[in-house]
């Protein structure tokens, strides 16, 4: 369950009522039955869904059988699996030879608390898994609706690998027994950071707790958000990762699409766009020299994708980078 009480209005919904609360699978079966009932009572209308999950970003909460996937898949530290995971995407074609891994933060042989680590990133990884698990449960219901084919896919991850150090200090011990009046499961929190559950439980942070159940509040910090951010293009300057803000400027972006035409469409005659460069866009506005240079730097999705032959289809290549994120794993 997550403690950021205020956005969950499914809680409130007196139609839904599961014996587990969980937020990630309470978004998931409100998007489905949205789905299905738009289906039922709107067939032959559009429609529109954003499906906002607060997984992956802080507090680190997972189910056990989640987390129990995990267990000791993170034991080796950083470094072993950064670079396994950049050879595999090289192998892949993500990524091209001259492409560089990130400078690494973290000394895994000097972490005091290895056990505690480890748990940090299994749940992450736990969190990711039961996101992915209802996003299928998700397409599947489009499928079975007759929709998946008419329907763009957009999946934006923002703030999923972050440095930021929340909740993983001060070290706070947990009370054998709720020490706090409980809140009434009808009252929206106003809190950000909360103070206590519902069930009455203070809020704990720091090492002397283990990242999972509802009452800890931490982070995964800024090592293991090292290890999802990994790659250095050519020429770029490394990201500030504690400049959370940047994150869905950032962010990947995976397409599942509907079938297109393979061409954008025909512009208005006269019409000269939006862009900032010389030629077109705005009369007087110039490209600058440094973002001329990033631009520049930038491979190709045929680079990315090592799919020369697909570069006049779109939709062969959203279809290929999409594969090939599914063989790379998000986690």
């Amino acid at each position: 369950p997550h403690p950021r009480q205020h956005r969950d209005l499914p809680r409130r919904d007196p139609e839904y009522q599961p014996k587990q609360y969980y937020y990630t699978d309470a978004i998931s079966d409100h998007a489905i039955k949205f789905v299905t009932e738009q289906q039922r009572d709107h067939g032959k209308d559009p429609f529109f869904m954003s499906v906002a999950y607060i997984a992956a970003h802080w507090p680190m909460h997972a189910l056990p059988e989640d987390i129990a996937k995990y267990e000791g898949v993170y034991d080796r530290g950083y470094a072993p699996i950064r670079q396994e995971r950049f050879a595999h995407m090289k192998e892949l074609g993500l990524v091209d030879p001259p492409w560089k891994l990130s400078p690494v933060s973290g000394d895994w042989d000097k972490v005091p608390n290895k056990e505690w680590e480890d748990r940090c990133r299994e749940i992450y990884a736990a969190m990711v898994d039961r996101m992915d698990q209802f996003i299928g449960r998700l397409v599947d219901a489009l499928k079975g609706s007759g929709q998946l084919d008419n329907t763009l896919i957009l999946f934006l991850q923002n703030n999923g690998g972050c440095a930021e150090a929340t909740g993983r200090s001060p070290d706070k011990e947990r009370p054998e027994q709720p020490t706090l009046p409980p809140i009434a499961a009808d009252a929206l929190r106003q809190d950000v950071i909360p103070k206590q559950t519902r069930e009455g439980r203070p809020v704990l942070s720091g090492r002397l707790v283990m990242p999972g159940p509802p009452d800890p509040f931490i982070a995964y910090g800024q090592a293991w958000a090292i290890v999802s951010n990994r790659i250095q293009a050519p020429g770029a300057r490394r990201r500030d990762l504690d400049a959370a803000h940047r994150a869905l400027a950032g962010g990947p972006l995976a397409p599942r699409g509907a079938r297109t035409t393979g061409r954008p469409p025909d512009r208005p005659e006269g019409h000269r766009g939006r862009s900032r460069g010389r030629e077109g866009g705005r009369p007087g506005r110039r490209q600058s020299a440094s973002r001329a240079r990033r631009q520049a730097a930038r491979p190709s999705d045929a680079d990315l994708l090592g799919a020369r032959g697909q570069q006049g289809d779109p939709r062969r290549q959203v279809e290929a980078r999409v594969q090939a994120q599914r063989r790379v794993g998000a986690l």
